[in-house]
């Protein structure tokens, strides 16, 4: 039976548990180079303002941070604000600690990218969560999202066997892609720490085609990219 996140323990709690461990294994699979990078990169070619909604310890921020004027990096997690404010930094990348339900066109505007990497899964409802990305969008704007995805396992696969085997699909999945050993246990290390473990059991990734029928519902026309690596798929639109 999937239990439910303790009421009186907040999803930020979790995600400050988790940040630096989060830090160690994230930069292997977004290396310079890696197929996640290089897509994310394309589909990103510049503009006046782009947002990073979840944006972690702020590794895309600085990636991008030439191509747009301004770069906003959101995360729910104070501790990993933390983190991404004492990297260095170019001068038009700022922080913001908020969940995306908390933020609005009224308060930070509306943007030309609003991107997102590894993070969109963990927000909450998908229904919810993806109209609050689609507000903050410009006209002639641009969704950029790469979230894990799970396989479309057959009916019978029962449901704790695929929750188990899933971190060591993405420790694979960083082992081919960059043959780091110590950044495949550093996906498990993370992935298997009682935070993530309970935190995670109402924030399982949605399977293949769960994730194009919820981004086709909110954004008609969405070229989805599957398996820019195995586990992560993309998500492209352009608003009109």
């Amino acid at each position: 039976m999937t239990s439910h996140i303790e009421p009186d323990r907040p999803l930020r709690a979790y995600l400050d548990d988790l940040a630096e461990l989060y830090d160690d294994f994230i930069g292997v699979m977004d290396q310079d180079g890696s197929p996640p990078r290089t897509w994310l990169q394309s589909h990103l070619p510049g503009g006046r303002r782009a947002i990073d909604i979840g944006c972690g310890n702020g590794r895309n921020c600085r990636m991008i941070a030439d191509r747009y004027d301004e770069v906003v990096g959101v995360d729910i997690s104070s501790r990993v604000i933390e983190l991404a404010k004492n990297k260095d930094n170019p001068p038009n990348v700022r922080y913001e600690t908020a969940a995306i339900q908390d933020t609005s066109p009224e308060d930070l505007g509306l943007f030309d990218a609003v991107f997102s990497t590894n993070a969109v899964f963990s927000m909450g409802r998908i229904s919810a969560v993806l109209p609050c990305f689609r507000s903050l969008i410009a006209p002639g704007g641009r969704l950029v999202v790469i979230d894990p995805t799970r396989p479309n396992y057959r009916g019978d696969d029962p449901q704790e066997t695929r929750e188990s085997a899933y971190p060591f699909e993405v420790a694979h999945t960083i082992y081919d892609m960059s043959g780091d050993v110590e950044g495949a246990i550093a996906a498990i290390r993370f992935m298997t720490h009682p935070s993530w473990q309970e935190m995670n059991r109402n924030h399982l990734p949605l399977t293949l085609d769960q994730f194009e029928r919820a981004y086709e519902a909110v954004f008609p026309g969405v070229r989805i990219t599957p398996n820019i690596v195995p586990t992560l798929t993309g998500a492209f639109w352009q608003a009109p």
